[in-house]
């Protein structure tokens, strides 16, 4: 399915290249939704009703005790030419600058990123992205719920029988990390405020596992099957994490157990129920074909009239080309041919 010869040359120019993953080598998507209608990998994004909870936390007393405690980290930035006038505004600049050196590009201000003032805004930046969307109990349940109850399903289905899936791959953002972390109680705002002031102190930190999903985290989800006593292991970055009360090997009962409780059972039904969101359409695994009996929704009919208006918008445009003066035939040629392949793309 690709030239091998090409893939080669390309990891040999690259080959001195630095990256969060080796190669630079980056996961396509294969399905994907909009975020309005993704309620495993953007729950954090599609529950109105816990709004309130964000807006209430993103400059309560927490964040101005935390913020003031950074003002000479503030002045030494601003020192550099860099504007800070608030707490948003300062959690932008350590997004721009985390983002610039693990691409290798020079920092904003020339800022010294062996330094302890970006030690300090990563800090800052880290802990202000979950701090206003993942400080309560309710939060974390909810934005974790939908997907650990799916993974726990896949996992019960194949010790069942009742599914031939084997591997499942979902590529997110880090606040989906950080929204199943919290919830196993593994990186949570608490412990990255009290690891960073034990830093400070000189002292070493009390929670060596709470670390902020950087570029190229991952997590991973084992369900070993092959015993009489089926249990799930979770990887955080490569290293086996403690779930299930401590144990880093979970009984697959016990870790339905643990599911229940840390998410207080918001699942996918529950969550859209809290969340009073109304749209009907979720992740699911992918399927091969449409099922038979399916019957088609009124979404269906909408995306099938969509398609309808494109075709024929693409063979009214098709039909003009045809018209244009004959030296421009070649790049009209060349044109159709590229719509047409996309066309057989799409299909």
């Amino acid at each position: 399915p690709y030239n091998s010869d090409l893939v080669d040359k390309i990891v040999k120019d690259l080959a001195d290249v630095k990256g969060a993953i080796p190669n630079n080598y980056q996961p396509l998507t294969i399905h994907s939704l909009q975020k309005q209608a993704d309620f495993y990998l953007q729950s954090y994004l599609n529950c109105k009703n816990a709004n309130n909870y964000f807006y209430s936390q993103q400059n309560d007393s927490k964040v101005q005790e935390v913020y003031g405690q950074l003002s000479t980290t503030i002045e030494n930035l601003e020192k550099l030419g860099l504007e800070i006038h608030n707490a948003t505004q300062f959690d932008d600049l350590g997004d721009t600058v985390i983002a610039d050196y693990r691409n290798q590009v020079p920092l904003p201000g020339n800022l010294d990123p062996q330094s302890e003032d970006y030690a300090d805004l990563q800090f800052w930046t880290q802990w202000y992205e979950i701090y206003p969307t993942l400080n309560l109990p309710i939060q974390r349940q909810l934005f974790s719920g939908p997907i650990l109850n799916s993974i726990l399903q896949m996992f019960q289905q194949k010790r069942a029988g009742s599914t031939p899936l084997n591997f499942a791959f979902y590529a997110g953002k880090e606040t989906l990390l950080a929204s199943l972390l919290s919830a196993l109680n593994i990186m949570t705002p608490e412990c990255l405020l009290e690891n960073w002031r034990s830093q400070k102190a000189g002292k070493d930190v009390p929670n060596p596992n709470c670390n902020y999903p950087i570029f190229a985290s991952n997590l991973i989800f084992e369900f070993y099957n092959d015993t009489a006593n089926p249990y799930v292991m979770f990887k955080y970055n490569g290293a086996a994490m403690p779930i299930c009360d401590g144990q880093t090997k979970c009984a697959l009962n016990d870790f339905a157990t643990y599911i229940q409780k840390i998410t207080n059972g918001y699942d996918l039904n529950n969550f859209k129920k809290w969340c009073n969101a109304n749209q009907t359409q979720s992740m699911g695994a992918p399927k091969s074909q449409i099922p038979s009996g399916y019957k088609f929704t009124t979404m269906d009919t909408v995306l099938l009239g969509i398609i309808a208006v494109l075709l024929v918008s693409l063979l009214v445009v098709a039909f003009k080309a045809r018209n244009v003066k004959d030296e421009e035939n070649e790049n009209t040629n060349d044109n159709e041919n590229y719509t047409q392949l996309q066309l057989k793309i799409d299909a």
